[in-house]
């Protein structure tokens, strides 16, 4: 500083083009002791800063995944001697002891702050001086903070139905469809899936046991699957933010499989001998497209039917819902056998329907043969049993027709609608099958229809003819009588009766006598026939007119004839 002498002091403010400037002129006076006044000046120049003011800079709800070239300038706001300052008018620089961080770009030049994209959601700050470029001690610090928001992160509920749980099927769902983060679509680039222990309610969760997560987000119904509905909570967080998360709920509906449960039925079935497996109700039959069987489906008796009647197997049938077999059993009669059985898959036990299985039982073939014999007239005579037996040749299902697989009777009618009875010569016995015939039976054919049924079937009935012919055994019997046959003399009439029988079997048409002898005079002529004895049908043996000859004599009965004869001399002449 200049020396200034004693004079009296004041000050002035002098103004400068770019600064103020105080000039001080000091100015010493005295009175000296010679007299009269002293006076010595100093003068000093002091140039006035202008008022520079940095002013703190903020930036908020930056996207840090683009990012941002220029958030902010530092010298917004900020100001020199009041008034808005350029980069011209000041310096910029790094306030002594700080740093920008990684996460931002700062240019000292024009005092411009960015964001690169990828930048980590967080606040950042930084402390920056200006110093008036004119003035470089005249100079304001400030604080640059700028905040980075995380993306927008959504995550939407995913669902898919209708899908077969007994093949299983991949890729079913992609978690990422419809999710977003940062307006575009997540991916495995831009977000972490995970599932979280619990979900945004508190519960327990987790992939169910039936899907798999894959991890490129795709899910997939693992094969087996029993119907249902199956879920799980799932989170994205921002890979550049892993704590901006978001939750959504994935849902698979499992539906069960298709079933096909067709109506079976059989017919032509042997119930005398019975028969295994005749049908399987598994046949036809599917599952998901498949041959329904034992390892894709369960079979079982329902209680009732479709129309609610009740519902069993016939006691005829034997069913295996194991193997879907149906056997007949033996000695079933014949008729229409059915019930409904319901057919479920094994994945999923409800999921049933019900079809008819059906099986005809046939009759047994039965055949009947006619049956004849013949019979000695000696034996028709004292009459004979067993001449034959309606059985024999008979068949019954292929086997020999008897008294267990079959019953004998004897119709009103013949097969021709002819009235039918077993005639009276005859004794029928159905309880073995035997005739007999009746003593007396006179020769002839006897017949009668019977009829032979299959005892399962009593109605499964045939008919044949049983013939018993006796043999024709044609015998007379004549016993002649005088009616004087000692010391007759000359011109004596004697009466011959004639007594004729039918001793044989058969009927014997146009009987008459005829008689000899050695008299001289012309033999009797036997005549004036007469019924003696009518033994068997009343009025079987008869005779248009006493003729000399019987017109019929049935077997059995009596005749008479009578003949006259004159005794003459001559017969006691030549007799001599």
């Amino acid at each position: 500083m200049a020396s200034v002498a004693a004079a009296p002091l004041f000050m002035a403010l002098m103004a400068a083009p770019a600064h103020a400037q105080i000039v001080n002129t000091a100015t010493v006076s005295g009175t000296p002791d010679s007299g009269g006044t002293v006076e010595a000046e100093a003068m000093e120049s002091v140039t006035v800063a202008l008022p520079i003011d940095a002013v703190n800079d903020t930036a908020t709800g930056v996207n840090g995944a683009t990012g941002d070239p220029d958030v902010l300038n530092v010298l917004d706001d900020d100001s020199l001697n009041s008034l808005g300052v350029t980069p011209s008018e000041v310096t910029i620089t790094l306030a002594t002891g700080s740093t920008v961080p990684a996460e931002l770009t700062f240019d000292p030049a024009t005092g411009t702050v960015g964001v690169p994209a990828g930048t980590a959601a967080g606040t950042y700050t930084f402390d920056y001086t200006i110093c008036e470029t004119a003035n470089p001690n005249n100079c304001d610090t400030a604080t640059v903070s700028v905040t980075v928001d995380p993306s927008d992160i959504q995550a939407t509920d995913d669902t898919v139905t209708g899908i077969n749980g007994a093949t299983g099927q991949d890729g079913v769902l992609d978690l990422y469809a419809g999710d977003e983060v940062n307006n575009v679509d997540a991916d495995p680039t831009n977000v972490i899936l995970t599932v979280p222990a619990t979900t945004t309610s508190g519960q327990p969760n987790a992939v169910p046991s039936e899907l798999t997560l894959n991890p490129d987000g795709t899910v997939d119904v693992e094969p087996g699957t029993p119907a249902g509905t199956y879920s799980f909570e799932y989170q994205i967080c921002e890979t550049l933010n892993p704590t901006n998360c978001t939750t959504a709920v994935a849902t698979v509906t499992v539906d069960p499989s298709p079933i096909v449960a067709t109506d079976d039925s059989v017919t032509g079935i042997n119930g005398a001998t019975g028969a295994d497996d005749v049908l399987n109700v598994f046949a036809d039959d599917e599952v998901n497209t498949v041959d329904a069987d034992a390892t894709n489906g369960i079979l079982s008796v329902p209680a009732t039917d479709a129309a609610g009647n009740p519902n069993s197997v016939p006691s005829e049938l034997v069913f295996d819902p194991a193997d879907g077999s149906i056997d007949v059993l033996p000695g079933t009669p014949a008729g229409t056998y059915s019930f409904t059985y319901q057919l479920c898959e094994a994945l999923n036990p409800t999921n049933c329907e019900t079809a008819v299985a059906s099986v005809t039982v046939d009759p047994s073939e039965v055949v009947a043969t006619d049956d004849s014999t013949t019979v000695p007239a000696a034996d028709a005579t004292a009459g004979v049993d067993d001449v034959l037996n309606v059985f024999d040749d008979d068949t019954v299902n292929t086997a020999d027709a008897d008294a267990t697989n079959a019953t004998l009777s004897v119709p009103a009618t013949d097969a021709a609608g002819n009235p039918n009875s077993v005639p009276s010569e005859l004794v029928f016995n159905p309880a073995d099958g035997t005739v007999d015939v009746a003593p007396g039976t006179l020769a002839g054919d006897y017949s009668f229809t019977y009829e032979i049924c299959e005892t399962l079937n009593p109605t499964n009935c045939e008919t044949a003819v049983a013939t018993v012919t006796v043999s024709p055994a044609p015998m007379l019997e004549m016993l002649k009588e005088a009616d004087d046959t000692e010391f007759v003399t000359v011109g004596q009439v004697i009466t011959y009766t004639y007594t004729v029988t039918n001793t044989g079997n058969v009927i014997i048409r146009g009987v008459a006598v005829t008689d000899t002898h050695n008299a001289a005079g012309a033999a009797p002529t036997p005549e004036n026939e007469t019924l003696l004895t009518d033994a068997g049908t009343v009025g079987d043996s008869t005779d248009a007119a006493q003729d000399g000859s019987w017109d019929v004599l049935a077997p059995g009965d009596t005749i008479t004839f009578t003949g006259t004869y004159t005794v003459q001399q001559a017969d006691i002449d030549n007799l001599q």
